[in-house]
């Protein structure tokens, strides 16, 4: 009985967690962000909300701690993967370092072909390109 009230008291987090992602209000988004957190372990449903967050809030700050988030979770092949997805879908340069500096962490060699993306780009900040030169160096 433990266990089952277990599963559904997290099952019920998760979904206070993607409802508050949904809300206008950044401190509600990030709420929704921190109890992400308090669960034990992540779930489809609760990594799909964490990477809309991350790929498409207007806010660099709740970006942010979808990310911190995210990456508690990067042994994770799939989370892994949608972090390095996540690298070119970026347009702050906060974001996109901070990606980059996860990636050298991870030792990712997958995510250098993203990173050579974002050096095409024409938008590309200098500093974010110098970082990014490094990274893939750091990461070979």
């Amino acid at each position: 009985e433990i266990k089952v009230l277990t599963e559904r008291m997290e099952e019920m987090q998760a979904t206070m967690m993607v409802s508050m992602l949904e809300e206008e209000s950044v401190i509600d988004r990030l709420k929704g962000i921190q109890i992400s957190q308090e669960l034990p372990k992540t779930n489809e449903k609760v990594a799909n909300a964490l990477f809309m967050t991350l790929n498409n809030d207007e806010s660099t700050n709740v970006r942010m701690a979808a990310l911190q988030t995210l990456e508690a979770y990067a042994d994770d092949p799939a989370i892994r993967e949608g972090l390095i997805n996540s690298i070119t879908q970026q347009e702050s340069p906060l974001m996109q370092v901070a990606l980059a500096e996860l990636m050298v962490e991870l030792q990712e060699r997958k995510s250098i072909d993203q990173f050579k993306q974002l050096l095409e780009k024409e938008g590309t900040p200098e500093e974010v390109k110098s970082t990014l030169k490094e990274s893939i160096g750091k990461i070979m």
